[in-house]
């Protein structure tokens, strides 16, 4: 099981399912900014909201949205973790996100949403909440032979 610390720094692979629009807020300094949200899975079956701040909503957002029904692998590096209405991970100025399809990794995520593809739709078509945002399991991982999304999803429903 994995262990989130508030403002931690860490690195992650994950599938995009959801591309929300992107919006203007105004920070606690009272500066406007722009985010995009995403909803990404993790390899532990996890819907976690990734933030995309200023620059990367601007930059790298649209190139995301404009692939999201191809569940892009993105690759992402010191990205800030948060709690809000649950675990969120987040950009910060000194964050990278690659869109990868050619590296193990990517390939590894790929196959295991290969194989749990008819529960991550109904994932996305409930908008990434079916699962609560702060559901952490170490239950289902894309390493773990014959891993498949709906174990889970019959062990929530309990």
């Amino acid at each position: 099981m994995t262990i989130w610390i508030r403002d931690e720094s860490i690195d992650v692979a994950v599938l995009a399912l959801i591309a929300k629009p992107r919006r203007h807020v105004a920070k606690r300094n009272g500066q406007p900014h722009c985010l995009r949200e995403l909803i990404v899975v993790d390899e532990c079956c996890m819907p976690i909201r990734l933030t995309l701040w200023d620059e990367f909503a601007t930059r790298i957002g649209p190139s995301i949205e404009d692939i999201i029904a191809k569940t892009p692998v993105l690759v992402c590096r010191r990205l800030k973790v948060a709690y809000h209405s649950g675990i969120c991970i987040a950009t910060r100025p000194s964050s990278t996100i690659d869109l990868v399809d050619d590296s193990g990794r990517a390939q590894a995520l790929r196959q295991w949403f290969n194989r749990n593809c008819d529960v991550l739709e109904e994932l996305i078509n409930n908008d990434g909440l079916s699962i609560p945002l702060n559901f952490r399991s170490p239950m289902v991982r894309p390493d773990q032979a014959g891993a498949h999304l709906s174990q889970l999803q019959r062990s929530l429903r309990c």
